[in-house]
């Protein structure tokens, strides 16, 4: 297989180096436990790695760019940081469905009111504005994408990064995404790893016949999924 080549912007100008594959990884969580009680949990994801054409340092060693992204989940939050129950003026009622709080109906004359919501109302609410957030992520990254073949590149485009950043809530978005698919699968299964190993969820295995074959791939992903009791 021909060396795939690669040019890279610095602020000293454009680098030339030929892509190097990964062979192998390990790549650990580190812990940040803020003073306000919150731990920061991040780990580095290495997507690709550069080798720069004639750059050495002072040991002889070549130059090796790398492109990742970086995973981060937030726990142990203390009460007091979080976004406090709000009371909203009658007027911005039409905006809260983008708060996760539904829409009241409330007097001309009134000034503020508080939200009482049914039982169940922002459960149903919150499903509904992440399916909608999902499909517009799966809409411009599939336009961002256009041709691109590399999953390192296709992982790497903002809207891809979005949903990966809807932690948990994107799981189950992701295995009817890939439902709907069916035979022919598209390339989640980066977001459906990266999302499980953030969350201390051990992926499935994948026999090492069927990778690269994404309709098994599914199969051994949705598999997964029923004995995490999702409804697949």
């Amino acid at each position: 297989m021909p060396d795939t080549r690669r040019k890279i912007p610095t602020p000293q100008g454009v680098l030339e180096g030929v892509d190097v594959p990964i062979k192998e990884a390990t790549e650990k969580w580190s812990e940040v436990m803020l003073s306000d009680g919150a731990i920061l949990r991040i780990k580095p994801n290495v997507l690709s790695v550069t080798r720069i054409d004639g750059k050495f340092d002072n040991d002889g060693n070549p130059l090796y760019v790398l492109q990742s992204n970086q995973m981060m989940t937030v726990t142990n939050v203390p009460a007091h940081a979080k976004r406090a129950a709000v009371s909203v003026p009658a007027e911005t009622s039409s905006q809260l469905e983008e708060e996760n709080i539904v829409e009241v109906t409330c007097p001309q004359e009134a000034t503020d009111v508080d939200v009482v919501v049914e039982p169940g109302a922002l459960e149903h609410d919150k499903a509904e504005r992440l399916s909608r957030k999902f499909k517009q992520f799966v809409g411009q990254w599939r336009q961002e994408r256009g041709s691109m073949s590399s999953i390192d590149d296709m992982s790497m485009l903002t809207p891809y990064e979005n949903i990966i950043g809807m932690g948990l809530d994107a799981l189950p978005l992701i295995f009817a995404q890939l439902k709907e698919e069916g035979d022919e699968p598209d390339q989640w299964f980066w977001a459906l790893h990266t999302i499980s190993e953030a969350n201390d969820l051990t992926p499935p295995e994948v026999k090492p016949e069927d990778q690269g074959n994404f309709r098994k791939m599914a199969q051994a992903w949705f598999a997964w999924a029923k004995d995490q009791g999702y409804a697949v």
